[in-house]
């Protein structure tokens, strides 16, 4: 039988390295918006209050795209069904109604 290759270890891995780089940019960028005279000086001006928006604002599709993929890693297959792994799809869900 053929295994998923998102599912494999390296691909897991990827995805999981990769979201928590887009949470800590996320959250960076989200200071530079609120505490742009603390951020800006600290990444001697680089990352300006502007900048930190343009970032934030793009950085929500990744974000949406990595963490949907983690979350399809995450579940099982039993006899030919899908079982989600702590409810995930209605975490998800709930975040669509939104």
């Amino acid at each position: 039988m053929m295994k998923n290759v998102l599912k494999r270890h390296g691909a897991r891995q990827a995805v999981v390295w990769l979201l928590i780089a887009v949470i800590v940019v996320y959250i960076i960028t989200g200071f530079g918006m609120t505490e742009y005279r603390i951020i800006e000086p600290l990444t001697f001006g680089l990352l300006t209050k502007l900048l930190a928006f343009k970032i934030h604002t793009v950085l929500w599709g990744p974000f949406l795209i990595l963490l949907i993929l983690h979350i399809y890693q995450r579940t099982r297959t039993v006899r030919g069904s899908t079982i989600s792994s702590s409810g995930y799809i209605v975490v998800l869900m709930g975040m669509k109604l939104r």
